[in-house]
């Protein structure tokens, strides 16, 4: 297992055989997440190229052009990577202070609605439908929550508020992090989502590194690792399970 070698957080991966720090105590369960995903991330790129090195072995992801500096980066587009695959896969709890009228905005930092806290939801072509002209009755009271699939950034309150509105609503945002932008910082994602993102960062790293042979085989091959990890299947295995019923 790599240990820190120096003074500042991850400045330097270095490959150590027993997994030994100071006192022979190893420092990896001090790390936060971030810092175990890039150590993870580190071994297994080391090990991929002293496999193709033999007789000149790195001794450090540095050496070789893989430290924090660079796979951090990876780390943020992996995250959004991971939320394009996985919507819910970091949420907030939020209260949604309206304004007057039918048409609400949620945060500049939200993305979608996951839940609508004690309120019933409808979506907008439905309620359409049912209530024509329900934007133009008399405000009052919020029943509904209306969201449209189209515009999810958006959303709409029945009856309409208002002037001035006092009303909130609680809900749960599908919202985007902040960007990691050193190996202290804390890891977004739900720890569940650790495994998923050593794997993105090897395929990544792989995908540009031009002295492993087939690396670019290796870097697909993790890849998949990544999606399997997150427990979506391919277009392959969707078409064998179609044929199979």
């Amino acid at each position: 297992m790599p240990v820190l070698d120096g003074g500042s957080p991850l400045s330097v991966f270095t490959r150590v055989v027993d997994g030994g720090g100071v006192n022979g105590l190893p420092p990896y369960s001090d790390y936060n997440a971030t810092q175990k995903i890039l150590v993870l991330a580190a071994q297994q790129l080391m090990d991929e190229i002293i496999a193709s090195r033999v007789g000149d072995e790195p001794t450090s992801t540095d050496n070789i052009g893989w430290g924090p500096d660079r796979l951090i980066p990876y780390m943020n587009l992996g995250i959004i990577e991971i939320m394009n695959l996985k919507p819910d896969a970091y949420n907030e709890l939020r209260s949604i202070a309206l304004v007057p009228g039918a048409t609400q905005v949620l945060p500049d930092d939200a993305t979608g609605i996951l839940d609508v806290i004690n309120l019933p939801t409808i979506e907008k072509a439905k309620f359409d439908l049912l209530f024509p002209l329900w934007m133009s009755v008399t405000a009052g009271l919020v029943k509904y929550v209306i969201t449209d699939d189209r515009t999810p950034q958006k959303f709409y309150v029945y009856p309409p508020q208002a002037t001035p509105a006092t009303e909130s609503v609680a809900m749960t945002l599908l919202v985007t992090p902040d960007d990691i932008t050193d190996p202290t910082d804390d890891f977004p994602l739900d720890d569940t989502f650790q495994p998923a993102m050593v794997d993105y960062l090897v395929y990544r790293a792989l995908a540009e590194e031009t002295t492993i042979p087939n690396a670019l085989v290796k870097a697909e091959a993790y890849h998949k690792k990544f999606i399997e990890s997150l427990g979506i299947k391919s277009a392959v295995e969707k078409q064998t399970e179609d044929k199979g019923r």
